[in-house]
């Protein structure tokens, strides 16, 4: 065998083994992205059918006012815990010129977004089941489908972090995209609330 065909076998096995990890990626960032879809749309049509079908339950509202009141606190609680996931986030990327072995951001990442995720179960639960899309203006209907997508792309990034050799852009991406959700929900709703009726509980 010459030198060249020797060369030419061993530029094909490099090919080869380099588009083999590619290829056993895309499976599972495939899949995660799959079930965001899902997520996503399975909440579009609970909103549907409850628009269509009201299921009022009794509210509640913890020590707050009204339930108005605990959606408008604790989705602010939430945006502050988003913005905190933006600031860690640089830190883990090095934008913030910090050594990125330290564990600190990535402690308070990881905690802050499942508090922030688990703060906005109760506002969604009243959003569906009390307070409902009983009148659909524009404000309703970009806050219902931005109410669809939070859960979605959550998903999609909690289960990409467990994806080995990721590419490295699209964490950052469904990062972004979870932080403008979240702020676009706060804006179609709590700080609506607010500059409607003040700021007290």
């Amino acid at each position: 065998m010459t030198e060249q065909t020797q060369a030419g076998s061993r530029g094909k096995k490099a090919v080869r083994t380099a588009q083999k990890p590619r290829r056993t990626i895309r499976v599972p960032l495939a899949a995660a992205l799959a079930a965001g879809a899902l997520v996503t749309v399975s909440i579009g049509l609970l909103e549907r059918h409850m628009l269509a079908s009201p299921h009022p339950i009794p509210y509640f509202h913890l020590f707050f006012s009204d339930p108005f009141y605990m959606k408008a606190w604790l989705a602010s609680a939430a945006l502050v815990l988003a913005f905190g996931q933006l600031v860690t986030a640089a830190g883990m990327y090095g934008l913030l010129r910090i050594s990125t072995r330290t564990r600190f951001y990535h402690i308070v990442h990881r905690w802050s977004g499942r508090v922030a995720i688990a703060l906005t179960l109760p506002v969604a639960f009243n959003c569906l089941f009390d307070l409902g899309l009983n009148r659909m203006d524009m404000r309703i209907m970009i806050h219902a489908i931005l109410g669809a997508f939070i859960y979605g792309i959550f998903v999609a990034k909690f289960l990409l972090i467990r994806v080995d050799r990721a590419p490295g852009w699209i964490l950052p991406i469904l990062g972004s995209a979870l932080f403008s959700t979240v702020l676009g929900l706060w804006l179609t709703s709590a700080y609506w609330w607010f500059n409607l009726y003040g700021w007290h509980l």
